[in-house]
């Protein structure tokens, strides 16, 4: 009698399949169930897309309502702004089903009018899925009139170049014209007092003309600033309008600069001697003395690079010392050295001054041949 014994695989394949295709089933299942939504089922109230006029300003807010009319909430993962100057508070937010969330708006209205009025708008775009476009796309347009209680100018100032500041120095007031566009019986300046003082004064010949004053604090440390005035009307019925900034942004640098500020040596054939003059100088005329000087390179460059005073300078007692850089680079390619002093100032604290020095060494001639 010729018997077969079953498989001992057939029955719990059979079922393995039929547990994949129900799994797979489910998974369609589902995400075709998630794929349906999507923002298009969010609403905004048009009525709250309208903001109206506006006075100008640099920070101001607006809350709206996202409504979700399904079963499902809606996830958003984040909003797509059309410009920098609209950002959403808070960045991500779940609708719950058949309910609302609120989501303000932060919007940044200065500089978009020059003089009197200009239109505004901006575009809000809820993001569902990550990577994965919304379709349709749903998108909620905000619209506004902005308009500017004066005009200002300059709107931007620069403390740079020879109207940088001077460490030690006596600090010059900055004038800015302010040219009142609408009514009104003052301007108010704010301004944080670690950077500035700012006050602003009515013309005593045109009531529609007034002066900002700025005066930068002669404590700020050495290097870049940058800051803002913000700028407010007061109209004739006595109600305070508008935040319109005016930037601030400089420099300040040490009484004691080195000339060239950058030792640009280009390129030097192998085994040339250098001589590369520079000068420190005080910017103020005042005494100084060098204690000590010396030149740094990158590790694998193997320089025989020395600073020394030219014996004919004053060392500092004019406001003036000239120095050297001699000596040789003894490596093909880019070279990076930094040169640096410490300085004794007449009056003040030590400091300490950095310049580079940068050079392409190339193949002599003579190596060449």
């Amino acid at each position: 009698m010729n018997s077969r014994k079953p498989s001992m695989f057939s029955g719990p394949l059979t079922v393995s399949v039929g547990v994949i295709l129900l799994l797979l089933g489910a998974g369609l299942w589902t995400t075709s169930r998630r794929m349906a939504v999507d923002a298009s089922v969010l609403t905004v109230d048009p009525t709250q897309l309208s903001l109206g006029t506006l006075w100008e300003q640099d920070d101001y807010q607006w809350t709206f309502q996202i409504k979700n009319e399904t079963s499902e909430a809606v996830h958003i993962l984040r909003f797509q702004t059309s410009c920098n100057c609209v950002s959403t508070k808070p960045g991500s937010v779940t609708v719950p089903a058949n309910g609302s969330a609120d989501v303000t708006l932060a919007m940044n209205l200065a500089r978009y009018s020059s003089d009197g009025q200009t239109e505004f708008s901006a575009t809000v775009t809820p993001v569902i899925e990550e990577g994965l476009r919304p379709s349709p796309v749903v998108s909620w347009q905000f619209a506004a009139m902005v308009q500017r209680p004066f005009a200002v100018s300059p709107q931007v100032i620069s403390l740079g170049g020879s109207r940088q500041l001077v460490k030690g120095a006596p600090v010059q007031p900055i004038r800015v014209s302010v040219v009142s566009l609408y009514p009104c019986r003052d301007v108010r300046a704010m301004c944080d007092q670690q950077w500035a003082t700012a006050r602003v004064e009515k013309s005593s010949d045109d009531a529609s003309r007034f002066e900002l004053s700025i005066l930068p604090r002669d404590v700020l440390p050495v290097g870049r600033f940058e800051f803002p005035i913000h700028l407010s009307a007061v109209l004739m019925s006595g109600e305070t309008v508008g935040r319109v900034p005016v930037e601030v942004k400089g420099e300040v640098v040490n009484d004691i600069g080195v000339f060239p500020e950058t030792l640009q040596l280009g390129a030097v054939p192998l085994g040339t001697d250098l001589v590369q003059p520079f000068f420190l100088q005080s910017r103020l005329g005042e005494h100084f003395r060098v204690v000590d000087a010396n030149v740094a390179c990158e590790a694998d460059v193997l320089p025989r690079l020395e600073v020394k005073s030219v014996p004919e300078a004053s060392d500092g007692e004019l406001g003036q010392s000239k120095y050297v850089v001699q000596g040789r680079l003894d490596r093909l390619g880019a070279c990076s050295c930094t040169v640096t002093f410490t300085i004794e100032q007449e009056k003040g604290e030590n400091i300490t001054l950095s310049v580079p020095l940068k050079a392409y060494v190339i193949a002599s001639e003579r190596e060449e041949d």
